[in-house]
């Protein structure tokens, strides 16, 4: 979690035009509870307790209207289309906030760790590779980016209904709340379940395209060399087995996403039921009464719930997408926090001009002290020579070039 706290800081320098955003979206998540409302209005005011009636007075906010029925159907349905009108328009400026600012991050992101890069000795360019690097600065930041803007928003806009609908709903009735609210209990049971199975496909997923790009990266540079030695079907071979991997790690993820789905799925159908089913028996109960349990009341609860359900279960499924970035979190600042191994000096002499000899005298190297990678290397190349170093994958030989640049 402390990899995703660290994240905000590149969100810091838009937080005026973010708080622009969250006042956008707390204005959004207001505005969703209103609808439902004038449904109730239409149904128990003049469907069902006033149908037939001539005139119908009814107070809106601090006004007291009387109209015909009729006419208060009108008003209904032009309220409804001007709202809609209005929340579409602040839907369409909220986004672009929200994607500008998204692109802006990963902009940042990006730029600070190819920055990075430039400062790090050789020996995390030859041990990390050019795949895995390259993922990080790709798909990575990406997902990190997602987590700052998209997650965020969401979350923020799911709470903000949530409430302003749960306000609502025990204000009508409490005990029929709580009957709807019972299935959140299995539902994040069962999240966190199959969440933690997902992580470590997630996880291996992620490193294997990071081998991947490395190894399309290689075939496409030495193209020449591939064809020049006939390698081509070796290429297909390897290329083919990581992609066979990752399908693999994809299908498992998928299967499990898609089971998680469905059982959740069952689980809100659930709830559904059992608030119908409560709620019926209480209109039928009240139906008499003028202060009862209406149809209204029943079909608010109902649409609510629809509304609500989507946003308490995307608040448990934020875990999902918080143990995803984790992932990405984990390779990005393991970057960032790489140092490198061969400081500049500040006051280090310029190189003078050169004639072009080489010479390697009893040169010892290595990466960890543990395993040399030269022992006592020695040779001379002449100025307008030739010299050929030859000898197996990982004998030394780049190791040899990256010590002369």
């Amino acid at each position: 979690m402390k990899e995703l706290l660290r994240l905000y800081k590149y969100a810091k320098p838009y937080k005026y035009i973010l708080l622009f955003g969250f006042g956008l979206i707390l204005l959004d998540g207001l505005m969703g509870t209103i609808p439902p409302l004038v449904t109730k209005f239409v149904i128990d005011k003049i469907l069902t307790k006033n149908l037939g009636a001539t005139s119908l007075e009814h107070t809106v906010l601090f006004w007291t209207y009387d109209m015909p029925p009729k006419d208060w159907l009108l008003a209904a349905l032009g309220f409804v289309l001007v709202f809609h009108f209005v929340a579409g328009v602040l839907s369409f400026i909220r986004t672009w906030v929200m994607t500008w600012t998204s692109n802006r991050v990963v902009f940042d992101m990006r730029n600070e760790v190819f920055s990075h890069l430039q400062d790090l000795s050789m020996r995390f360019f030859d041990t990390q590779g050019t795949g895995q690097i390259m993922s990080r600065i790709t798909g990575d930041v990406n997902q990190l980016s997602g987590m700052i803007t998209g997650t965020t928003i969401n979350v923020v806009r799911d709470v903000i209904m949530m409430l302003a609908m749960l306000g609502v709903l025990f204000w009508y009735d409490w005990f029929l709340t709580l009957v709807a609210l019972s299935i959140v209990p299995p539902y994040v049971f069962t999240n966190r379940f199959f969440v933690s199975k997902m992580k470590r496909t997630w996880r291996l997923l992620r490193h294997k395209w990071g081998e991947i790009y490395g190894g399309l990266y290689e075939a496409v540079a030495g193209a020449k060399v591939v064809k020049a030695f006939g390698q081509e079907k070796h290429e297909e071979k390897k290329a083919f087995s990581s992609m066979r991997q990752t399908y693999h790690y994809q299908v498992r993820a998928n299967t499990l996403s898609t089971a998680m789905g469905s059982i959740l799925g069952l689980i809100q159908q659930v709830g559904v039921g059992l608030v119908v089913w409560c709620g019926g028996r209480f209109v039928l109960r009240d139906h008499a009464m003028p202060d009862g349990f209406t149809l209204g009341t029943m079909l608010l609860f109902q649409t609510y719930l629809g509304r609500m359900y989507g946003p308490v279960m995307n608040l448990v499924r934020v875990n999902t997408t918080i143990q995803s970035s984790l992932v990405s979190s984990e390779r990005v600042f393991g970057l960032l926090d790489s140092e490198p191994t061969v400081e500049e000096k500040e006051d280090a002499p310029s190189m003078p001009e050169i004639e072009g000899a080489v010479a390697f005298d009893d040169v010892h190297f290595s990466y960890d002290p543990e395993k040399p990678v030269l022992r006592g290397i020695s040779f001379e190349a002449a100025p307008d020579t030739m010299l050929a170093l030859v000898g197996p994958s990982g004998c030394g030989k780049t190791t040899v070039i990256n010590l002369l640049a």
